[in-house]
């Protein structure tokens, strides 16, 4: 399908609008928090937070929003922790007044599926209204007596989001106006002789539901090891991790998306670092993992695509340092960062479109390879 000709006098539709404006609020907050009880060895204690806050916003009026929480201190080594809430925030200014212009490709289904450049209108919407979630998260730590310096702990979360604050990308705009989200077909503008696409406004939206439920884990440990006599050192281990469960958008159609463990959201992310000093002499290793994804979950592979994996990428950091203390108080510090010691590529997602063929990775991949930092401070 050749539309060429028919383009001609795009800036007709092609426009950015341009959005202005502010808002006023004012808040009223309070917090209690309650230590109901505590044993005399202070081995065992339960107590109660609690929050609440009224905010006034000119543009989408009042809204309430609370917390409680407790901590149960099971026996010494065991503690429990859980929250309930109910949050919520007001569009940022960015998300609504900032808009800028751009250029893109769609696949427009009206014209049998044929791909199009277009210009993007992305950012502000001066219509959102506030985010609304109810949160709860439940977890414990354990620190053994017989292990000082450990710590480990695991935390459950789960975030229902309502009137979530997100833009979808022109291509789930065109579809899902498709589809018949006729509030989608209102971002979209048309030649009106040929229904060629010339704009697509991919602003924030109100996005009827979210959620994210997941769970994260910590250990964290540290010795004074005696490796060489006479001399002071300090080793620590600290290990995050992150396995995302659920990911999901909700349109006012009624439409989900799952956007769990695709391509910018892996479900399974870590990150582990190793400090170890010796005086003034020192370095840190650190280890980040971001785990295999789908590049589109709505893509059935070998129907859709041939390879619908975007595989996973680990990478190491190295920082070697040195501290300085000087007899008149005051210090300094000289270090050298090695980011991506190992120079590790991303992975690798060819792409095509009708101006360029491209290769596209993700923003969570290190992108760069290896480079170097040298960094002094000195403090008076």
């Amino acid at each position: 399908l050749s539309v060429a000709p028919k383009l001609a006098n795009l800036h007709e539709f092609s426009t950015v609008p341009v959005i202005s404006g502010g808002y006023d609020v004012w808040e009223t907050f309070g917090e209690l928090n309650l230590p109901l009880f505590e044993s005399d060895d202070g081995n065992r204690a339960f107590e109660v937070d609690v929050a609440a806050r009224y905010s006034q916003y000119s543009t989408s009026g009042g809204i309430n929003s609370n917390k409680i929480g407790v901590v149960w201190q099971i026996v010494q080594p065991v503690r429990f922790r859980a929250t309930q809430s109910r949050d919520v925030r007001e569009p940022t200014f960015a998300e609504r007044f900032n808009l800028q212009g751009g250029g893109g490709t769609v696949n427009d289904p009206v014209l049998g599926g044929a791909s199009f450049p277009i210009t993007t209108a992305s950012g502000g919407n001066p219509d959102l209204k506030p985010e609304e979630a109810d949160t709860v998260t439940a977890g414990f730590v354990i620190t053994p007596n017989k292990a000082p310096g450990f710590q480990f702990s695991v935390d459950w979360f789960d975030i229902d989001l309502s009137d979530a604050v997100g833009s979808l990308g022109a291509q789930r705009i065109v579809d899902g106006c498709f589809a018949g989200d006729q509030g989608l077909c209102s971002l979209i503008s048309r030649d009106p002789v040929t229904s060629v696409i010339g704009t697509v406004r991919n602003v924030f939206l109100n996005i009827d539901s979210a959620r994210v439920r997941g769970i994260d884990y910590e250990l964290h440990w540290g010795m004074e090891p005696n490796l060489f006599k006479n001399q002071s050192e300090n080793l620590s281990l600290r290990v995050l991790a992150g396995h995302q469960l659920e990911d999901s958008t909700t349109l006012s159609s009624g439409v989900t998306n799952e956007n769990q463990n695709e391509f910018s959201q892996p479900a399974l992310t870590g990150l582990a670092s190793l400090r170890y000093q010796i005086g003034s002499y020192g370095f840190n290793i650190q280890q980040r993992y971001i785990g295999p994804s789908r590049l589109n979950n709505d893509w059935l592979e070998g129907v859709d695509i041939d390879d619908n994996s975007v595989a996973s990428q680990m990478t190491t950091d190295l920082t070697l340092f040195y501290l300085h203390e000087m007899p008149n108080g005051s210090d300094w510090q000289a270090s050298l960062a090695i980011t991506n010691l190992f120079d590790v590529d991303p992975p690798v997602i060819a792409s095509f479109g009708q101006r360029f063929s491209s290769q596209t990775v993700s923003n969570n991949f290190d992108t760069y390879g290896r480079r170097y930092m040298f960094n002094f401070r000195y403090g008076f």
